[in-house]
């Protein structure tokens, strides 16, 4: 550059476009995508939660002695950095839960008036009430067990319940459960409506239901559901 044009705006090289040819994330990819990055968020927030428990503190517990001194007792550098670590941690992972419940959404299609509609048709009204409009569906899947306080029994599912669709998942997509599996690991506390087939008694016809769903952990048992679903 001259001494003549030291001072002239310099301008940043504009990025190549993007090739029309590469492949598009599909919904099955971001759901992948986005467990990984939870995993590694949850796996990082170990190793700082691990500071705070080899230091015998919390996030709350005092830094400082009764006169007002850093603590002697305990690596208070190493504290605050963990803490800082853990708030910044717990943010991406709400960022990442956040895009996970706009990517169940996305795999619902909508309906005219906008509301969300099941794979077989049910449309899902913004106040969680499903429409009688049904298609013909079949189970994949069935309950074999729910334990008591799971997430699975909060949901109102029950022992033998068939299984028609967990969101945009139904029978013809849905893996040999791997995919349920996948999306129910990338969904924790997101509401999943689920399709449910249940007999209503003997010489009755079965009862479609939908009934809403939020994988979760922390209720006192294994899993992020609390049931055990077999394939059929």
């Amino acid at each position: 550059m001259s001494i003549t044009n030291l001072h002239d705006p310099s301008t940043a090289p504009r990025p190549p476009p993007a090739s029309s040819n590469q492949p598009q994330p599909t919904l099955q990819s971001e759901v992948q995508r986005l467990t990984q990055l939870k995993d590694d968020l949850n796996a990082s927030l170990e190793v700082y939660f691990g500071v705070l428990t080899t230091n015998k503190v919390n996030m709350q517990t005092p830094l400082i002695d009764p006169q007002g001194f850093p603590r002697s007792d305990i690596d208070v550098a190493g504290v605050r950095t963990a803490r800082m670590q853990i708030i910044r941690l717990r943010n991406d992972l709400q960022g990442v839960q956040n895009e996970m419940e706009k990517l169940v959404e996305r795999g619902l299609p909508r309906g005219e008036e906008g509301a969300l509609v099941e794979e077989e048709g049910d449309a899902v009204m913004s106040n969680g009430t499903v429409s009688g409009v049904q298609q013909e569906e079949t189970p994949f899947a069935r309950i074999d067990g729910v334990f008591p306080g799971s997430p699975a029994d909060t949901a109102g599912i029950k022992r033998e319940d068939l299984l028609l669709s967990v969101a945009h998942l139904n029978s013809t997509n849905h893996d040999s459960l791997r995919a349920v599996g996948q999306l129910v690991g990338a969904s924790e506390g997101v509401v999943l409506p689920l399709g449910i087939l249940r007999s209503a008694g003997e010489g009755q016809e079965k009862q479609r239901l939908t009934l809403r769903l939020t994988p979760r952990t922390g209720w006192g048992g294994r899993g992020l559901l609390g049931c055990h679903i077999v394939p059929i």
